[in-house]
């Protein structure tokens, strides 16, 4: 593996200590794809569900741009994208939006005392945006009454008289990274239409499509359709010419190209997508030494590496071997396996409010139900690390863990391998019971499973009412006939 510099070590330390989307004990694949990403390889990430693979691209994100903040301040100063973030869904671009406002812009200013300790002579900041149609606002020049809408949009947040719950959003970065967003939107509604849609030289982040055209953010979060469009229209333009400038001053100038839920590119789209990526180097005047691309996703078939391998280079336009992060699984089949009656999944009240001290409770009333002898604990955090230390004591808590290790199962799959002899409520029931207390089995930034549920609906087909009252096809449902 590639070593990396010790300077670079204590930088991560100092954002681990400081709680800044880095934690203190990574997953070694994490630290695989930190050592690539600096040494600027390309690289497919193809990791379980929940396994940390945004870190896996958002720690080459950062040593990207503090290294050349430090080591080239001058190329540093030019407005450049230096970093597109690709999704598939808006969704996933409102999710990253929230990590980097946590990191970049947090509320403390800890990230922007950190990048100054360790590149004092790069004169500013990172800075990031998101370019998708939710983006206010389009159009080819600002317009009073949009401005006035979009000042009337965000004064719901800076005239918040709940500062419990402003801290809320923040924690969950749904609060703009802007240094002072009140005078953000001051200028917003100023006379002077030049005073509009103006960045901070302290803002992490840019609101507006305007701030970004006049100023290239750092890291672009887009979505594919965005991207083409962006590249087409002159609106547009001035990002991509300070890009364009950027890139032609140094060959050693890369664009990070960030593509997330890689295996949704498969096929049809995939072709149009590395097309798409063919144009835009042409665009930009450069050929592929000069873009590096980090492709992640849960969904490719890790057994067959031949595969992944030519679909990485199919999509991004490489004649190179890509290294290929797997990950390790760890096995939490252990000797000790303590029994839980399946009264005490039975009798759990679910019907609890999910926060600190209704989880406390909760927790209590389970695990007293359990075993008497286990203290009563006074704090949730108490709680959580007894669970971190001793949960895996108990045989169905290992095999939670281990069937949910790198696999997507359903809560009927779940029940059925987890309690074969109880019936289909009760199974239910127990499932929904475990996956409220596994996840809050934590020891600092140590957590021992993270559950992600996804919900799926189906659109119903086929509803309709027939007005033939002698229709020998239709039946009857509660006083319709259908």
């Amino acid at each position: 593996s590639q070593v990396l510099p010790e300077w670079l070590k204590e930088y991560f330390s100092l954002m681990a200590i400081n709680k800044l989307g880095v934690f203190k004990s990574p997953y070694r694949h994490q630290i695989q794809a930190l050592e690539l990403g600096f040494n600027e390889k390309d690289f497919v990430v193809a990791t379980g569900t929940g396994s940390g693979k945004t870190e896996c691209f958002l720690w080459p994100i950062l040593a990207k741009l503090i290294n050349e903040a430090k080591n080239n301040p001058k190329t540093w100063n030019q407005r450049a994208v230096r970093v597109i973030a690709l999704y598939p869904m808006n969704a996933l671009v409102t999710d990253q939006i929230g990590r980097l406002r946590r990191i970049l812009g947090d509320e403390g200013g800890e990230y922007q005392k950190i990048f100054t300790q360790f590149a004092p002579n790069a004169g500013r900041f990172p800075q990031f945006g998101m370019y998708t149609g939710r983006t206010p606002y389009p159009g080819k020049h600002p317009e009073t009454e949009k401005d006035k809408k979009l000042a009337k949009t965000l004064s719901h947040l800076t005239e918040m008289q709940d500062a419990e719950f402003q801290k809320i959003l923040r924690k969950e970065g749904k609060y703009p990274a802007k240094k002072d967003l009140k005078a953000f939107v001051e200028g917003l509604l100023s006379e002077q239409k030049s005073a509009r849609h103006r960045t901070d030289d302290s803002d992490a982040e840019m609101l507006t499509r305007f701030e970004m055209q006049r100023s290239a953010p750092d890291i672009l979060v887009t979505n594919y359709s965005m991207l083409e469009y962006m590249l087409l229209r002159p609106i547009e333009q001035t990002i991509w010419n300070q890009t364009r400038k950027w890139l032609s001053v140094s060959s050693k100038n890369k664009l990070l190209f960030i593509i997330d839920e890689a295996h949704i590119y498969r096929g049809a789209a995939g072709a149009e997508v590395a097309l798409l990526f063919e144009r835009m180097m042409h665009y930009l005047g450069i050929d592929r030494n000069q873009v590096q691309f980090i492709l992640t996703t849960a969904s490719l078939p890790s057994e067959e590496l031949e595969s992944v391998q030519k679909f990485a280079q199919d999509l991004t336009n490489g004649d190179f071997e890509f290294p290929i992060i797997l990950g390790e699984k760890q096995d939490y089949l252990l000797n000790t396996k303590k029994e839980i009656p399946e009264e005490a999944f039975r009798n759990a009240d679910l019907d609890y409010e999910k926060d600190s001290k209704g989880n406390l409770l909760f927790l209590n009333q389970f695990w007293r139900s359990v075993d008497k002898s286990i203290p009563q604990w006074e704090s949730l955090e108490q709680a959580q690390s007894w669970l971190y230390e001793h949960l895996l004591d108990y045989g169905i808590f290992q095999q939670l863990l281990h069937l949910c290790q790198g696999n997507a199962l359903s809560l009927l799959e779940l029940g059925e391998k987890l309690f074969p002899k109880l019936s289909l409520p009760d199974r239910l029931q127990a499932v929904n019971v475990m996956l409220d207390i596994a996840p809050l089995a934590a020891k600092g930034d140590n957590r021992l499973f993270s559950a992600r549920l996804h919900m799926f609906f189906r659109g119903i087909k086929g509803l309709y009412a027939c007005s033939n009252p002698n229709c020998e096809e239709g039946h009857h449902i509660g006083g319709i006939k259908l």
